[in-house]
């Protein structure tokens, strides 16, 4: 600003970085002995004043413990797509049966299990298109895989939360898969043979499946 006979000026000092990607590596080590050391690889091409590392140290007395230290990251991984909400969703899903079988206690974070189930089910669902298959997003045309994957999950829910399922989504879903993979369209062969696998854990059955491949 300037008046007459004064003025004032601002000064502001403003960052100006070069364009990157930020990139994030990690690692797990077991430590055994006190020389055991972890190394990390900093690219070469990495901005010095940019790089960042932390490292954190637990106890404990099995693998499980390697796991249930990563879930409360997948419980809040940002995830919005149909494949990452199922890569979320599932292994959450299988922690809960794991920690149910063998008596182990889950982090804090995970003790609202019915409300974690209900938002991962509710996200699932609204992604559903009108043919009963999962494409990528919300509305997309149906993809074989994610309707698989997303079917994996579902069937994991009916073997151990069966009353939390809404069943009328998932036979809509078998069905979906099913006329995916039987209508003659041109398919990858791990994608039909993952397909086929989905099927047979949702007790859907082909005398002529290996032919079929």
């Amino acid at each position: 600003a300037k008046g007459q006979k004064s003025y004032d000026i601002l000064q502001k000092t403003i960052d100006i970085n070069p364009v990157s990607i930020k990139q994030i590596y990690s690692d797990v080590k077991i430590v055994r002995k006190s020389t055991d050391s972890l190394v990390f690889n900093v690219p070469a091409g990495a901005i010095p004043s940019t790089v960042k590392a932390s490292i954190g140290l637990s106890e404990m007395e099995n693998p499980y413990g390697l796991v249930a230290e990563a879930l409360p990251y997948l419980k809040s991984y940002p995830y919005g797509c149909v494949e990452q909400t199922t890569s979320s969703f599932l292994p959450n899903l299988v922690a809960f049966d794991v920690s149910k079988k063998l008596g182990m206690k889950l982090p804090d974070t995970f003790a609202d299990k019915d409300a974690i189930l209900k938002k991962g089910l509710d996200k699932l669902y609204s992604y559903q298109n009108k043919q009963g298959g999962w494409g990528w997003w919300s509305g997309n045309k149906a993809d074989i895989y994610m309707t698989a994957y997303v079917m994996y999950a579902l069937d994991f829910v009916k073997r151990t939360y069966p009353n939390k399922l809404d069943n009328n989504i998932y036979y809509r879903g078998v069905r979906a898969l099913r006329n995916a993979i039987t209508s003659g369209r041109s398919v990858d062969i791990n994608t039909r043979i993952y397909g086929y696998y989905v099927l047979s854990r949702c007790n859907y059955k082909y005398k002529s499946m290996i032919e079929r491949m």
